[in-house]
Formats: structure tokens, sequence, C-alpha cells
């Protein structure tokens, strides 16, 4: 599944770049909307605190990994040079391993091995305000504005229980060119917390927990 995902990328890339050169897929505004699709590939980096029950310790726990999404997002004009953009995105997201900074804790008291990894789907909706420096809405852009995350995933498939609705922020630099390709640079960051406390508790090692994310990566779009 790895070695498939990461061949697919130079494919889009490609696919990308010919429909550029092709008149047939000129920008299109409908009624003044203009839609486009995207592709993105993220680092991301996890913060844990969590409250053991075990000698009342608070334990810092933290994991990397990585995550691609794809999506499709609708620009509505608001100003000659500010867009309003709702999307919708696909995400997974893989987890390698939980590390903790506490080494008096003794590992089998840990609700969590350090070779735990996990991987999680997501919908995604973002809810961005895009500034153009150029009215024809091309060339440097930034945006920003809040994100749903949906979690799809299984509760067994993961090493702590997952709320199933997490707000977070978006923050985009890119460029818009006028053959309709769009590259950008994104940072995401969860506003609250990516852990259902109440349901974590159950398994008598925990008494509080809460954990944010951040992911910071790449997109590739076209503008139809």
């Amino acid at each position: 599944m790895k070695s498939l995902k990461f061949s697919l990328i130079p494919m889009m890339v490609l696919a990308l770049v010919m429909m550029s050169n092709t008149s047939l897929f000129a920008k299109t505004n409908y009624f003044g909307l203009t839609p486009y699709a995207s592709f993105g590939y993220f680092a991301s980096s996890y913060t844990c605190d969590v409250n053991l029950l075990i000698l009342s310790t608070k334990l810092d726990a933290e994991a990397t990994g990585t995550a691609f999404k794809v999506g499709a997002q609708l620009e509505i004009p608001v100003t000659n040079t500010v867009t309003f953009t709702p999307a919708v995105e696909f995400q997974q997201a893989k987890v390698d391993s939980y590390s903790y900074k506490d080494n008096k804790i003794s590992a089998s008291d840990l609700p969590f091995s350090s070779d735990d990894g996990t991987t999680s789907q997501f919908i995604n909706i973002p809810l961005m305000f895009n500034l153009y420096f150029s009215s024809d809405n091309s060339g440097l852009f930034v945006g920003v504005g809040p994100k749903l995350n949906l979690n799809l995933s299984k509760e067994e498939d993961q090493v702590f229980s997952t709320n199933s609705l997490v707000v977070a922020g978006s923050a985009t630099v890119g460029y818009q060119m006028k053959n309709g390709l769009r590259l950008a640079a994104v940072a995401d960051r969860t506003l609250t917390s990516i852990f259902n406390d109440e349901d974590s508790i159950n398994n008598n090692k925990i008494t509080s927990i809460s954990g944010n994310n951040l992911y910071i990566g790449a997109v590739i779009g076209y503008r139809f």
C-alpha cells in the first residue's frame, strides 16, 4: 500500500502538468465560482498530556508521522482579491510510534507501547479565506480559516480513544499560476483535543488525557 501511494504521486503531478498545457482545461467560472482539486503530503507531530493512575504521574508523550490529503475546493468571490473557499478532503494519517520523556516509569505501567503505531482516516472540511495580491486572483496568495476533522477510524485500531470531531486552524501561503496550477505550503494545528478523555479512562491506567497535532506540508492543485 505504501509503495502504491508513493508511485501515484509522480503520476498525479504529471497529469496536472499535462492538463495545464491543454487548452481544453482552461480556467472556468461557473456563476462566478471556481472549482479546483488538490493533493498534499504532510509531516505530522503529536503531543499528549497523559495523567496516569500510577503514582498520580503526569506524562508527556509525543509522536511523529506522515499524512496525505486529496480534496476538492470551490472558490467563492468576496471581493476582487478575497475568496471564501469551502472544501472537502480525504486524509490518511500514519503515526509511526509514541515515545515518552519520563524514564522513571516502567513500560509495563504505561497504557501504550513505544512501538505502537496507528493509521487513521479523516474527512476534513476546511473553510478558508484566501487573500490574493492581484485582482485577477493569480500570483501570490495567503489563506487562513478553521477546519473540521471527522474521524472515520475504528476505535480498536487506535492507541488512545479519539474524538470523532476535532476543530483545527489552517494557514497557507501559495502561488496560483495563470495556467491553473497552484502550489502552496500549508500548516494545520488542532485547536481541540484529538483524544476522548472519558473513553480513555476506561483502561484503568489513565485519569485524564489531552493532545494536539500539527501538520506541515506541501500541496499541489489545479484550478479548473
